[in-house]
């Protein structure tokens, strides 16, 4: 039987989506191969001063990792700065793009825990945006 690892594939070089699809990106926030410095210049002022409430110092860098990289993928999908993206909350604390970089299509959804995240990215003309639930399965 394949490994978990085994059905994950590398991200591809020309992102695009059709409206049957969803890509669901999974990251290590812990990997050390994330370059905090690169990540943290991408965030907005709003991120970065929300990064300074988290006491410990592995949860603001995970933090930082998990924001700069949303930015970088969600930017990858429409050829944009990922430092330009500005995100409006619902009632509920979901993000989503506005201004006049807003990704009209382009609908994401976030979870994170135990220093893993996932992004869900696909296109909505209407609908809500994908749900993902994070889940541990032991045999």
């Amino acid at each position: 039987m394949a490994s978990t690892h085994d059905r994950w594939h590398c991200s591809p070089s020309n992102l695009e989506l059709t409206e049957a699809e969803v890509h669901l990106w999974r990251l290590s926030l812990d990997d050390p191969q994330w370059e905090l410095g690169d990540l943290e210049a991408l965030l907005s002022d709003d991120e970065r001063t929300r990064c300074c409430h988290f006491g410990l110092e592995d949860l603001k860098r995970r933090f930082i990792v998990r924001r700069g990289l949303l930015r970088s993928i969600l930017a990858s999908y429409r050829q944009v700065e990922p430092r330009k993206l500005r995100f409006e909350y619902g009632s509920q604390g979901k993000p989503r793009i506005v201004g006049e970089l807003a990704l009209e299509s382009l609908r994401f959804n976030t979870a994170h825990s135990h220093g893993m995240a996932l992004i869900a990215v696909a296109l909505a003309l209407d609908g809500p945006v994908p749900r993902i639930t994070m889940s541990d399965w032991e045999p």
